[in-house]
């Protein structure tokens, strides 16, 4: 973390927990995270709660905590905005007759070339490359096909000095590199015929941004599929795909200047985080929708988990006051790239009453003490911005829709607990419209739902604690009416109810993977 310190002292909290995870070299329980940073213990508590939420950490089997994937969404969303290497991932993955191939993106620094991402094929190729990784241009396709664009005497002010031969093919000479170079261009691509690594075929060519930085891109191959036919074939996709990539660096740039008025990119800068971080995340790129289709054939278990929550979502959700994606379960089949077949079980989680943060309608929200009970009790307040949640009666009529866009199997309720001590309880049933009519679900969009106004079923409520209560039959006949009617109002069964912060105040009725 930087020297300076933050004005918000829960997001500064975030941040020392997530260098603290990062360093580890073993995963960290809540008491060990609050003993090496000098943090209260609930403090420490209330902070994983919300950062496990947003996937920032994960929780492992012993119940230490690590970096969570949501970070890797953050770095690669960084890489995506402008840089060269999401723009090579792309242009490859829309050329799927280089799928075969190791494909590479170097740039050149000095008199060698770095690699700034990796595609390495599925196929024995004897040797893998990773982003980070250097060696001397003169052994390399891309090495040579960048050093190709200038002239002779540019080529000798950069390589003043030959590396060892790593194999009896590499070029030894200045005179030899300058002949081999004029041979890249006559041909339009530099070719490497083992001399990085004996029995490894490379074929590379150059392609360069408006700033006229220029990067290489090539093909690596074995000997013995480097015939005269698949080497025409690889060179004209690989001429193909560097004038694409070319083209989508002009595009983006020309954005950025003339209509955002910003500097355009540069290839300096993107370098520097991609050494940084590549090595963390590249061995964790691969054919997610490939990876996850053959664990489904072998009858392996999968969970995926949504983000933000149904009412949020872009097309059902309360627009304007939604996030910019879709929340609903099938985007999960979008998204991981699965059929939507593979989705079998869909499990709903609510809390026993509702929230909601920030603007936007919400006809059960309550601004009473029973509102502030609720807030306080179920720690409803922003883990990062300590900004109070709004909290009310649960919505069933609001569930309903979800359930419906969904296609919920069943519930999990979270946070029974917190309506622990209430005398009587409210559950919306449905809605009463400004025309007169009555519904039983959330109407669409938020002029619409803003008109509504709650239709009420009241229900004692219990004064026994259900904290921590691990058994269904343990629970109050109250607490059991509550959740009997909330399933008879959404049309959903309860499979699940939680009582507590932890893992094990849990009451499984029907396990998802069952």
């Amino acid at each position: 973390m930087s020297e300076q310190k933050l004005t918000n002292p829960a997001l500064e909290k975030i941040v020392r927990i997530l260098d603290l995870l990062t360093k580890a070299a073993r995963p960290l329980n809540g008491a060990q995270i609050a003993k090496q940073l000098d943090l209260p213990r609930s403090s420490v508590h209330g902070l994983l709660n919300g950062m496990l939420a947003y996937g920032l950490i994960r929780k492992s089997g012993d119940g230490g905590f690590t970096p969570g994937t949501h970070l890797m969404y953050w770095a690669n969303g960084f890489l995506a905005t402008q840089d060269i290497v999401a723009d090579f991932q792309q242009a490859i993955a829309a050329m799927p007759a280089l799928d075969a191939y190791t494909l590479t993106l170097s740039v050149l620094t000095g008199d060698q070339v770095m690699y700034l991402a990796c595609r390495n094929s599925t196929s024995p190729l004897g040797f893998i490359f990773r982003a980070g990784m250097r060696f001397p241009a003169v052994l390399t396709a891309t090495g040579k096909a960048i050093l190709a664009t200038l002239s002779d005497e540019e080529v000798r002010q950069i390589v003043t000095a030959f590396p060892e031969p790593l194999t009896d093919t590499s070029v030894r000479t200045q005179d030899g590199l300058l002949e081999e170079l004029a041979q890249t261009r006559a041909r339009g691509y530099a070719v490497d015929n083992g001399q990085l690594r004996l029995g490894m075929y490379c074929f590379g060519t150059a392609l360069a941004d408006m700033q006229g930085q220029r990067y290489g891109i090539a093909v690596s191959l074995t000997e013995k599929e480097a015939d005269e036919t698949t080497v025409r074939h690889v060179a004209g996709h690989l001429k193909q795909l560097a004038e694409k990539l070319e083209s989508v660096l002009a595009y983006y740039n020309v954005q950025l200047q003339h209509l955002h008025g910003a500097e355009p990119v540069k290839a300096e800068d993107v370098m520097a985080v991609i050494e940084k971080i590549a090595p963390r995340i590249v061995p964790m790129i691969t054919d997610v929708s490939r990876v996850l289709t053959e664990k489904n054939r072998k009858g392996e278990q999968l969970l995926f988990e949504g983000a933000q929550g149904t009412l949020l979502d872009i097309d059902y959700g309360t627009y304007p006051f939604v996030t910019s994606s879709n929340c609903l379960a099938g985007a999960a089949s979008a998204g991981a790239g699965v059929a939507p077949q593979m989705l079998d079980y869909v499990l709903g989680i609510v809390k026993a009453y509702t929230t909601r943060v920030g603007s936007g309608p919400f006809p059960t929200e309550l601004f009473d003490e029973v509102g502030a009970g609720l807030a306080e009790r179920g720690n409803e307040f922003g883990s990062v911005t300590g900004r109070e949640r709004r909290c009310g009666w649960f919505d069933a009529a609001a569930l309903k829709r979800s359930i419906q866009v969904n296609g919920i199997s069943g519930m999990c309720i979270t946070k029974l607990d917190v309506m622990d001590g209430i005398e009587n309880i409210n559950i919306c049933v449905g809605y009463e419209l400004p025309d007169g009519s009555k519904t039983d679900i959330l109407p669409f969009g938020a002029d619409a739902v803003a008109g509504c106004k709650p239709v009420y079923e009241t229900m004692p409520g219990w004064k026994e604690s259900t904290f921590g209560v691990k058994s269904y039959d343990a629970l109050p006949d109250n607490a059991k009416a509550y959740l009997k009617r909330i399933e008879e109002v959404c049309g959903a069964p309860v499979a699940i109810v939680s009582t507590g912060p932890d893992r094990e105040e849990t009451i499984v009725l029907h396990h998802p993977f069952a």
